[in-house]
């Protein structure tokens, strides 16, 4: 896979993530398609975005919804809130590093 290939799928990645802090439903296609393609940039740098943005979905999904739940008890949009904050930081983080060409030293960190 050439390099200008790897960098079409990260771009297009970090796009659906970004415009999912505005359009929600575009992170359900960003993380079917950073799974499709994460065999595609096996061995390359672009595989721990892979990764960071796969667990930054998954993560997100799940403390949304504990989130939520807690919403009703008030807390929950505190949770809500640092959810929020720590997606984008995520995302901006990764983009800055793809963006670089640089791997992520660890994808399952938390930040």
């Amino acid at each position: 896979m050439s390099k200008d290939d790897i960098q079409q799928i990260g771009l297009i990645t970090y796009i659906l993530y970004g415009v999912a802090a505005v359009v929600p439903p575009a992170a359900i296609a960003g993380v079917i398609y950073a799974h499709v393609k994460r065999e595609e940039v096996a061995g390359s740098f672009a595989e721990s975005h892979m990764v960071w943005l796969i667990r930054t979905f998954w993560l997100t999904l799940v403390f949304g919804v504990i989130g939520c739940v807690l919403a009703l008890v008030l807390v929950g949009f505190l949770i809500l809130f640092a959810v929020g904050v720590w997606y984008i930081f995520r995302v901006v983080k990764g983009f800055v590093m793809f963006y670089e060409a640089k791997a992520i030293a660890d994808p399952e960190a938390l930040f």
